[in-house]
C-alpha cells in the first residue's frame, strides 16, 4: 500500500509552479520519474483584484520530466525540469501594451526544482491508527533560460530556496485518504517571497483512483498591475494571488506504472490570469 501511494501522489496534479512533491517517498535505491505535459489556456487576467478580458488568448503549453529517488530509509532526492511556450496574440488591456518588441512567442526552459524530504512520521509504521504520514522538503530552485518582463514570459525567472511540510493520510475502511502540504518560498531579485500550499482528497476505486482537491499560491507583498511603481519590465515584481479547483483520475497499469489526467482552474486571484490547466503524466517505479 505504501508504494502504491507514493506512485499515486507522484502522479498529482499541479496546477501552480509549485512541484508535485508527496509526503509517500520512494523506498532506498528506488527511482521514480514522471514525464509530463500540460496545456494551460485563459482570455481573462485580473489586474490586481479587477478581472480584465484580454484580447486574445494566452496560451502555455509546457513539457517537463519530475523524478525521486530513495537515498536512504525516510529520505529521498527529487527534482522537476521542463521546457515552455507561452503564445499571446493579442494587444494592449486598459492601455498597456502586455507584449514586448512584438513577440508574440516566448519559450525556454522553465525554472527547475532540486529538494531534499525526510520523513517524520509513517502511518504504517506507528502503533496508532491516527498517525499520519509526514515529510519535511527543502529545495532550491533554478531560474530558467527564458526573457522576463511581460505577460507571455513563462515565469518571473527567479532562483531560491522552500521549505515544506507534507502530509497524508489513508483510511482503509473509506479505500481512500487525504492529502496536503504548506510551504514557504523565498525568491531572488525583486520577485516576491511566497507561502503556498494545498489540500485534497483522493478515493481508489480498483485500478482507479479519482482525487479532487484546492491550491493556492499567495506572494507576501509585490507591485498590483497598473498600480504604482509598475511598468512592463517589472512585472517579476508583480504580487499574486492564484487560487485552484483541480480534479484527476489515475489508472494503476501495475504496481509500477500508473498514468493520470487532471484539470485545474484558477477561480480566484489577483495579478494572475483566471487559467484552465489540462495535464498529463506517467509514474514509472524502476
Amino acid at each position: 500500500m505504501k508504494k502504491l501511494l507514493s506512485a499515486l501522489a507522484a502522479c498529482s496534479l499541479c496546477s501552480t509552479a509549485a512541484l508535485a512533491a508527496s509526503a509517500y517517498l520512494t523506498a532506498p535505491g528506488q527511482l521514480s520519474v514522471q514525464p509530463t505535459y500540460s496545456h494551460q489556456w485563459a482570455r481573462d487576467f485580473w489586474f490586481n483584484d479587477t478581472p480584465f478580458s484580454l484580447s486574445g488568448d494566452l496560451v502555455q503549453d509546457t513539457a517537463g520530466l519530475d523524478g525521486q529517488w530513495g537515498i536512504a530509509p525516510g529520505v529521498a532526492l527529487d527534482w522537476s525540469v521542463a521546457y515552455s511556450t507561452v503564445t499571446y496574440e493579442g494587444g494592449t488591456v486598459a492601455g498597456l501594451e502586455l507584449t514586448q518588441n512584438g513577440k508574440q512567442h516566448r519559450s525556454g526552459i522553465a525554472d527547475s526544482n532540486l529538494g531534499l524530504s525526510f520523513n517524520l512520521s509513517d502511518e504504517f509504521a506507528s502503533p496508532s491508527d491516527a498517525t499520519p504520514t509526514i515529510s519535511a522538503r527543502i529545495g532550491g530552485i533554478i531560474a530558467g533560460n527564458y526573457d522576463t518582463g511581460f505577460l507571455n514570459a513563462p515565469g518571473d525567472g527567479a532562483s531560491g530556496v522552500e521549505f515544506g511540510l507534507l502530509f497524508g493520510k489513508f483510511f482503509p475502511l473509506l479505500n481512500g485518504g487525504v492529502y496536503g502540504d504548506l510551504g514557504y518560498r523565498w525568491l531572488s531579485s525583486d520577485t516576491p517571497d511566497a507561502w503556498l500550499g494545498s489540500v485534497g482528497a483522493y478515493k481508489i476505486l480498483g485500478p482507479i483512483t479519482l482525487s479532487a482537491g484546492l491550491r493556492e499560491y499567495h506572494s507576501v507583498d509585490g507591485l498590483d498591475i497598473l498600480g504604482p511603481g509598475f511598468t512592463l519590465d517589472r512585472f517579476t515584481a508583480v504580487r499574486e494571488i492564484n487560487r485552484s479547483y483541480e480534479a484527476g483520475l489515475t489508472w494503476r497499469q501495475s504496481d509500477r506504472n500508473s498514468f493520470s489526467v487532471g484539470y485545474a482552474h484558477t477561480f480566484e486571484g489577483e495579478n494572475t490570469p483566471k487559467k484552465s490547466v489540462v495535464v498529463l503524466a506517467g509514474n514509472l517505479l524502476f
